[in-house]
């Protein structure tokens, strides 16, 4: 499976779940991912996300 598709899958069942979230392991049953591609699904997520920071 394409890394980008996991991380679509990934997106989609969080979206789902907020905004009480998901355990890691929840988050594998959930997508049918192994844990490899989850954790490689979420460092994609990761990346593609902007930057934001918090000015005081």
């Amino acid at each position: 499976m394409k890394p980008t598709v996991s991380a679509e899958r990934i997106r989609v069942v969080l979206t789902e779940a907020r905004p009480a979230g998901l355990r890691f392991q929840q988050l594998v049953a959930a997508t049918e991912l192994s844990p490899s591609q989850t954790r490689r699904g979420l460092g994609i997520l990761r990346a593609s996300q902007p930057r934001t920071t918090c000015r005081r």
